[in-house]
């Protein structure tokens, strides 16, 4: 038996002088033409699903080819405030590193 306790939304984020020196998106369309970086797990696809939070059933499907692949969440953290590319990381991954602005949201909405 399980029950979830509190949803962890998956959030876009991409480093600070990244955002900066390319124009950040603004559309989900746009992220197919930009480096990503991708949490590497079993039996999932190089893709994110995006939806908007307060429409579920509309959902848009990006298909990646990512610069860099990883199962370590802080190291995909730390690869996109470095400016590697826009990564999605469950958003209390980056809670406090997105109050110092060194990454920032992407497509927040």
């Amino acid at each position: 038996m399980q029950r979830a306790l509190t949803p962890a939304p998956w959030l876009l984020f991409g480093g600070s002088a990244y955002l900066d020196a390319n124009e950040a998106p603004k559309t989900a369309e746009d992220l197919r033409n930009r480096p990503s970086l991708f949490m590497m797990r079993t039996g999932v696809a190089s893709i994110w699903r995006l939806r908007r939070p307060d429409d579920e059933s509309n959902e848009g499907v990006i298909p990646l080819t990512p610069r860099l692949v990883c199962d370590d969440m802080m190291a995909l953290k730390q690869a996109a405030i470095a400016g590697l590319g826009i990564v999605a990381l469950p958003g209390y991954v980056c809670r406090e590193d997105v109050r110092s602005g060194a990454p920032r949201r992407v497509l927040p909405a």
